[in-house]
């Protein structure tokens, strides 16, 4: 006779495939990392994840959250991609800072490597796809030849593996 195992399914972190609401209130958006518990259905924000974790911290049975602290910077900068031309000074200083901040992000940062890649698309004179990583090696930039250090974003086209600064590439101010 086969012993039965414990099979209750435990919550699990995931990326949410709708928009929804955690138990707290917050609203989440589809793409963005919750917690799933299959029995009472109900999902966690990443805010609620934290806060579990610190009070419980082996309740996610082995499982790393990466949470994404960059997401709020690439919100504030596609709401000011969208506003309307000309900017405010001190919104174009907020713009720049904000990128500034986003050149030395790791490669492994979700929302900025999709924000610069769509940004450059949309700059780009004939829509090229230019494809965001970290440099390995110091390399200097095609447009304003400016070097461009080890670790920081960059824009890579391939196969040319021509460099453009992000700043070039992803700016229509």
């Amino acid at each position: 006779m086969r012993q039965r195992t414990n099979t209750a399914p435990t919550p699990k972190l995931m990326f949410a495939r709708h928009r929804g609401v955690c138990k707290c209130g917050r609203g989440f958006i589809a793409g963005e990392q919750i917690e799933f518990d299959p029995i009472s259905r109900n999902k966690r924000c990443a805010r609620c994840i934290e806060k579990r974790l610190q009070v419980q911290p082996n309740s996610t049975n082995g499982q790393l959250l990466h949470f994404d602290s960059y997401r709020g910077v690439i919100q504030r900068l596609r709401t000011i991609n969208s506003m309307a031309r000309p900017l405010a000074p001190h919104v174009v200083n907020e713009y720049w800072r904000l990128m500034r901040d986003i050149s030395t992000a790791p490669e492994t940062s979700k929302s900025v490597k999709e924000f610069l890649e769509t940004a450059a698309r949309c700059c780009s004179p004939n829509g090229e796809e230019r494809f965001a990583v970290s440099l390995s090696e110091d390399r200097d930039c095609v447009h304003c030849f400016e070097p461009q250090k080890i670790g920081e974003m960059v824009l890579m086209d391939f196969p040319n593996r021509n460099v453009h600064c992000i700043w070039c590439a992803c700016t229509r101010l």
